[in-house]
């Protein structure tokens, strides 16, 4: 999701910023549990902590789930309302949003996929507020200045993104992912509507996870109907 961000944002930079991306992008190889959460053995005098691993395209509702699992909270549901008590003025990308009410999931898509050591005894609160600074704390400069550049806000650049990893999820053709990106924003320019399902398929996921109803959300991400990016991916 991160290089096809930048392939939205920065096209002329495609190649160099794609692998300065993935450098941060893509979580270190080792040994992993099946959920994605590894303990990780303490030195001496040091706190327990727990490896969490977001992988890269995995929802907010997916990643509330996992630290459940872990034992963070004792309900998925308690992620839902931190979540709509966060304050975006505390974090640089999230304070730039500005159609909070309209988005299912408010902080979708600024939750860095790679992995988080994150200590066993800390609050919810304070785990969900590790995550949302990993924008800001594993982005190169380079990118954030190039992002700063781009005609699209970040939220734009991540929603793009989105689409595009959607859409060219069974292609292998080295091109697709530009070529979609390319029609999306020729598409955004001429005010024309994406006409691109892979919306659709993000709120039935949703609703496969089950922690919120997407179903107040369907007309704003309905992209036939729609002339503009749906609010947030």
């Amino acid at each position: 999701t991160a290089a096809a961000a930048v392939a939205c944002a920065v096209p002329a930079e495609e190649s160099r910023t794609q692998e300065s991306m993935s450098a941060v992008s893509e979580p270190e190889s080792r040994a992993e549990t099946e959920s994605g959460i590894e303990e990780s053995e303490p030195e001496e005098s040091e706190e327990r902590t727990q490896t969490v691993t977001v992988e890269s395209g995995e929802l907010t509702a997916a990643v509330f789930e996992k630290l459940t699992a872990a034992g963070y909270a004792s309900e998925a549901s308690e992620w839902m309302d931190l979540e709509a008590a966060v304050n975006a003025d505390g974090y640089r990308w999230l304070s730039q949003v500005t159609n909070r009410e309209e988005r299912c999931f408010f902080t979708e898509g600024y939750i860095m996929p790679g992995e988080y050591e994150i200590p066993e005894e800390a609050t919810p609160a304070q785990v969900l507020d590790q995550l949302l600074r990993g924008w800001e704390e594993r982005l190169p400069q380079e990118l954030q200045n190039r992002l700063e550049e781009s005609p699209f806000s970040m939220d734009e650049v991540l929603t793009m993104a989105s689409i595009v990893e959607w859409e060219s999820a069974y292609g292998t053709d080295p091109t697709i992912k530009p070529n979609i990106a390319a029609v999306i924003r020729n598409r955004l320019q001429q005010g024309m509507p994406l006409q691109m399902d892979t919306s659709w398929f993000y709120l039935q996921a949703l609703r496969e996870i089950g922690l919120k109803d997407p179903a107040p959300y369907e007309e704003a991400y309905d992209t036939y109907t729609c002339p503009a990016l749906p609010p947030g991916r």
